[in-house]
């Protein structure tokens, strides 16, 4: 059972459960920590959830470096593993995680059984939340808080900072959401690939980040 096998049956499933759903967006290689960390697959809803596959062909080694950052940003996770390494894995993840077990039918085909469902993540970082954001869209959120005086040469963390002290959290969780939404080129890949609504095309509830001064992400 390869992980290729594994993803394209978590995205089939997810792309029909939420089919109906225009705001419903899945990425591949969701990056966070400024790109050094990336999310197998996520998908961003109501809330921002991803989705970790670890086949029977796969190591444990990276694991609980994994969880610890997904815990920053993830507003649930999920763990979708084979038979082989579920029992130790279940022991590395947080009770919040939820577990999908792969099982695998036939060559090429594999069967996802939930095991737990994903509870709330009770410890996200706002700083992790904002930096989810490129510069661009970062800057233009502050300006329409009336906060971007002064920040236009700041460094991109230090907008993420300001972001992440003026909005209550609840509130940035649901801006950036919209952000991420709302993006046409992802940096991973200018061209989509990898990125993709379930349902029709994006609602125009999503609103757009960009700022008026910065059009591209640093």
């Amino acid at each position: 059972m390869k992980d290729a096998d594994v993803r394209a049956t978590l995205r089939a499933r997810l792309q029909a459960a939420h089919a109906d759903d225009p705001e419903a967006l899945l990425v591949d290689e969701f990056g966070i920590d400024q790109g050094t960390v990336r999310i197998d697959l996520a998908l961003i809803t109501h809330d921002l959830h991803g989705f970790e596959i670890k086949s029977d062909r796969d190591t444990l080694d990276r694991l609980p470096t994994q969880a610890a950052y997904y815990g920053t940003v993830l507003d649930r996770a999920t763990l979708v593993v084979g038979e082989r390494h579920y029992l130790k894995a279940r022991a590395m993840i947080p009770a919040w995680w939820g577990i999908q077990i792969a099982l695998p039918i036939r060559r090429g085909l594999v069967d996802l059984r939930e095991d737990r469902a994903p509870a709330l993540n009770p410890g996200v970082n706002p700083f992790a939340i904002a930096g989810l954001l490129w510069r661009a869209e970062a800057l233009g959120l502050l300006e329409k808080l009336d906060a971007a005086v002064d920040l236009y040469d700041k460094p991109r963390a230090f907008l993420h900072y300001r972001l992440s002290t003026l909005l209550p959290l609840d509130d940035l969780r649901a801006t950036v959401r919209a952000c991420l939404r709302a993006r046409v080129d992802w940096r991973e890949d200018p061209d989509g690939a990898g990125m993709e609504h379930p349902g029709s095309e994006p609602s125009e509830g999503a609103q757009a980040c960009s700022g008026s001064r910065q059009s591209q992400p640093d």
